[in-house]
């Protein structure tokens, strides 16, 4: 059996690898030329990396990032609100949560996948035939297989091949990232912590070798149109009252190496897919940041791909099996992100100070829903 993988991100790299160590042949193809470091890191909760060491690459992924102990969460002037212990929460010692570089986990993904990854291909369209799915490329030529799967992120030509795709849900803000290197003494190597302001937030993590990855968010319209002339400085001057470190890692970053976007999700649709194509990751369930299970979310869906494919002879069967499966949790999770997001950067001065306050007083019921995400082990029983 041939399986065509649209999109050469986490979540299609990590299918490749699934898929085929169940036995099957599957090609990847990702429209970039070449896989270019992006200047971001992420957080690789317990669950992922779980998985990542069941298909063979979590020494490599461990050995590239920082590991995670504790989740911080302060006010915009560094005043605890909830403080989280992560070692408990791994559900086993060589499962920790990790802080990675988006770029050396694109890099441990690729190499093993191998020759299977074509780059250069940009997919226009995808048809359906009685035994086959075909993919059509920018350039005219045309690739078939057994099934298809759209890993081709928020805005997916799969996706949209498939329904009738409305735009993305807009979270009402913006999002500012980099990467910088700061020896600060609120830096810690082993901890995420996010600042919580009026209408924005601020965020860090250790995501190996003494790097730091920052992102900082505000309320604002939908497409904004921002030069990236002086995008610094006026970074600078929005967060320029709040605690040190934040205006310190955004100064030790090179201005063009500071990435902007809006913030999207789209609400949970069912089902996925159709026939012989089906869709993972941020193509069939987008969601915000909030919770830091994005790229966690593709990687436990490539798992259970593999495993319906192992269990199933029939390619259409095995699809309708995985989305049924995923659904629930990945569905209850954008939501959740979506709520949280929309707390997390209140405006109103009264609103926020009973946001911390509520925040402080639920420590050991957000420490149960966090256990509840990040202990989750998609390899046991599942499907």
């Amino acid at each position: 059996m041939h399986g065509l993988i649209i999109g050469g991100g986490i979540g299609g790299l990590t299918a490749a690898i699934a898929l085929a160590r169940v036995g099957l042949k599957v090609t990847v193809f990702e429209r970039a030329p070449q896989l270019r470091e992006v200047g971001t890191g992420l957080t690789l909760w317990s669950n992922a990396m779980q998985v990542l060491r069941r298909l063979g690459v979590g020494a490599q992924t461990r050995a590239a990032a920082s590991v995670l102990r504790t989740c911080r969460i302060v006010t915009w002037e560094f005043r605890p609100i909830l403080d989280l212990p992560l070692e408990p929460f791994p559900i086993d010692s060589e499962s920790p949560s990790l802080g990675i570089h988006r770029a050396e986990l694109q890099r441990i993904l690729s190499e093993a996948v191998g020759d299977n990854l074509r780059l250069g291909h940009a997919c226009v369209a995808v048809r359906q035939e009685q035994s086959r799915v075909i993919a059509r490329f920018a350039d005219g030529h045309e690739v078939s297989g057994d099934f298809l799967i759209g890993a081709d992120g928020l805005r997916s030509v799969v996706r949209s091949e498939l329904f009738h795709v409305e735009k993305p849900r807009y979270a009402g803000a913006a999002v500012w990232r980099g990467v910088s290197r700061l020896d600060h003494p609120k830096i810690e190597y082993d901890a995420t912590i996010v600042a919580l302001g009026r209408g924005s937030q601020v965020g860090w993590l250790p995501i190996g070798g003494r790097w730091i990855y920052w992102f900082a968010t505000a309320n604002r319209p939908e497409g904004v149109i921002e030069s990236r002339q002086h995008l610094k400085q006026r970074l600078l001057q929005r967060f320029c009252f709040w605690t040190s470190p934040i205006p310190e890692l955004i100064d030790a970053t090179p201005d063009e190496q500071i990435l902007m976007t809006d913030l999207y999700d789209r609400p949970p649709r069912w089902p996925w897919g159709q026939g012989r194509i089906s869709l993972l990751g941020d193509a069939a369930h987008p969601m915000t940041p909030n919770l830091g299970q994005g790229a966690c979310q593709a990687i436990e869906d490539a798992y259970v791909l593999a495993e319906c494919f192992r269990k199933e002879n029939d390619p259409v069967r095995a699809l309708r099996v995985y989305e049924h499966h995923r659904y629930a949790r990945t569905a209850k999770l954008v939501r959740h992100s979506w709520r949280l997001g929309k707390i997390l950067t209140l405006e109103n001065r009264l609103a926020c100070h009973f946001r911390d306050q509520l925040l402080r007083w639920n420590q050991r019921r957000i420490a149960r829903q966090t256990r509840a995400v990040i202990q989750f082990d998609v390899t046991q029983g599942r499907p």
